[in-house]
C-alpha cells in the first residue's frame, strides 16, 4: 500500500514539471544576424569640393570696382586622392569686372589654374592666391557702360567651376561652388543721374518762367549775352549750378552723412542721383549752410569784411 502512494505522488510530481513554461533564452538565436556594435565605425565618402569666399576686410563689393575672392580645393576622401585639371571662374558681366592676369576663355570664363594640380591626401586643402577683380577698360565695356552708370543694388553670384578625375578610378566628375554677392551702385553713376537731374530741372524751369526778351534787349551798344539770350543765359546758369552743388553733395555723401539735404536719398545710384539733380537750388543752399556751420570763422571773417 506504501508502495503504491508512492508511485502515485511520483506521477503527479513529474507531470507537474513537464507542464512548466520553458525558461526564455537570452543568448543568440540560429540564423538571426547581430546588430553592429559601438566599436563598429561606418566611413561617409566625401566628394572633392571648392570653398569660394570674399576676403575679410575688403570693403563692400561695389560694381566696376575692384575687390578680392579667396578660394580652395577640398581633395575629399576618393582613394589615392584627385588630380585637377580645370577651375575655372565665371563672373557676372552686370559687376563690369575681370579677373586681373588670367586669360578670358571663350566661354566667358576665366581659368584659374596654370596647369593640372593632383591632391593624393585624403582630406587635404589647398589654398591659393587671392583672386585679383579689377574693373574692364572702358574699350570693352563699350554699349554695357549705361548699364553700370545705371546699375541698381543686387546681387549677383560668381560661380567656380572644377573638372576633376579620381587617380583610382580614373573617374571624371565636375563640382560647382556659387558666391550670391550683394553688389553696391558706383558712385560714378550718382554723379551722372546728378549732371542729368540738374539738366532736366534747368530747363523745366526755364521754360516754364521764360519771358521774351523786350525790344531794348536786343539791341544797343551795351548788350551781352546775357541780355541777348536771357533765355539760354539762365538755363546755363541754373543747370551748372545746379550741377556743381550736387557734384559736391555726392562727394559729401562718400565720407560723411551729417549733410543736411532738403530731399532724402535712399540709394546712392543712377537714380538717386537724378532725385538730387532735381532739386539742385536746394541742395546748394544745404551746402552753403553746411560749409559754414563747418568753418564758423572763415564765414564770420567774410560777412565782418563784406561793404
Amino acid at each position: 500500500m506504501a508502495r503504491l502512494l508512492i508511485m502515485c505522488l511520483s506521477l503527479v510530481f513529474t507531470a507537474g514539471v513537464s507542464a512548466l513554461p520553458a525558461p526564455a533564452q537570452t543568448g543568440p538565436q540560429p540564423g538571426a544576424s547581430q546588430a553592429a556594435g559601438p566599436d563598429v565605425q561606418a566611413t561617409v565618402s566625401t566628394q572633392p569640393e571648392v570653398l569660394l569666399s570674399l576676403i575679410e576686410g575688403d570693403e563692400k563689393p561695389t560694381v566696376w570696382r575692384p575687390f578680392r575672392l579667396q578660394f580652395s580645393i577640398l581633395a575629399g576622401s576618393l582613394p589615392s586622392g584627385i588630380g585637377v585639371s580645370s577651375l575655372k571662374l565665371s563672373v557676372p558681366r552686370a559687376a563690369g569686372l575681370t579677373v586681373y592676369c588670367k586669360d578670358l576663355q571663350s566661354d566667358g570664363t576665366v581659368n584659374l589654374l596654370t596647369e593640372a594640380l593632383q591632391l593624393r591626401t585624403q582630406g587635404e586643402r589647398r589654398e591659393f592666391a587671392p583672386i585679383e577683380l579689377s574693373r574692364e577698360p572702358l574699350t570693352e565695356l563699350k554699349t554695357r557702360l549705361l548699364s553700370v552708370l545705371t546699375y541698381r543694388p543686387r546681387k549677383e553670384v560668381f560661380v567656380a567651376t572644377m573638372v576633376y578625375e579620381g587617380l583610382a578610378d580614373r573617374r571624371v566628375g565636375t563640382k560647382t561652388t556659387k558666391l550670391v554677392v550683394s553688389m553696391s551702385p558706383h558712385p560714378l553713376g550718382m554723379y551722372a543721374g546728378a549732371v542729368l537731374g540738374s539738366l532736366l530741372a534747368a530747363l523745366f524751369l526755364v521754360l516754364y518762367r521764360s519771358e521774351p526778351p523786350s525790344g531794348s534787349d536786343r539791341t544797343g551798344s551795351g548788350s551781352t549775352w546775357k541780355t541777348t539770350h536771357p533765355v539760354f543765359y539762365k538755363f546755363m546758369l541754373r543747370f551748372l549750378r545746379g550741377t556743381v552743388a550736387t557734384a559736391i553733395a555726392v562727394l559729401v555723401f562718400q565720407t560723411t552723412s551729417d549733410l543736411a539735404l532738403p530731399i532724402s536719398i535712399a540709394v546712392q545710384d543712377f537714380y538717386g542721383g537724378v532725385i538730387l539733380g532735381l532739386f539742385g537750388d536746394q541742395v546748394g543752399d544745404a551746402i552753403s549752410a553746411w560749409l559754414a556751420k563747418r568753418r564758423p570763422s572763415q564765414a564770420a571773417a567774410t560777412t565782418a569784411g563784406a561793404p
